[in-house]
Order: structure tokens, then C-alpha cells, then sequence
């Protein structure tokens, strides 16, 4: 978290942020909230931001939010 708040610090509407599994490592249901709150507040400072997650949570509020583009990347292995 420390380094979020950094982030959240220096962000501005020339920001590119990129982050990966959003609130790793925290209590399902507390990370997933706080990923919510985090992605409200990088909107709120026009950040541009890339973002993976696996809480369910995010990926509904990308739906519903016409200036969060959502995007699902499928790697397709072939097996011979």
C-alpha cells in the first residue's frame, strides 16, 4: 500500500499508470472494494491507467462506466 499512496501522490492528468493484480495479497472482499475506491479516485486525477485484477467486482464496474475501456487478452497455446 505504501506504494499506491506514492502513486496516488504523484499522479496528475499526464499520468501512465500501470499496475498489475490490483490489491494482491489483501482479503478478498477488502481488496476488491479498495480497488474500486483506487480506480474512483485515478479517474477523478484523469489518469490514464492499465490495470489487472481478478476480483469479479472490477470487471462488472468496467461494464457499467462508459471511460473504463475493458479489455480480456486470451493466450491461445497450441499443443501438437
Amino acid at each position: 500500500m505504501t506504494n499506491i499512496i506514492n502513486i496516488l501522490n504523484n499522479t496528475n492528468e499526464k499520468s501512465l499508470i500501470l499496475l498489475d493484480e490490483l490489491c494482491s495479497g489483501t482479503d478478498p472482499s477488502e481488496g476488491a472494494v479498495l480497488s474500486i475506491a483506487l480506480l474512483d479516485k485515478f479517474k477523478e486525477l484523469n489518469a490514464t491507467m492499465l490495470c489487472t485484477t481478478h476480483y469479479p467486482e472490477i470487471k462488472k464496474i468496467t461494464v457499467l462506466n462508459q471511460n473504463i475501456i475493458r479489455t480480456l487478452l486470451w493466450n491461445l497455446i497450441s499443443r501438437n
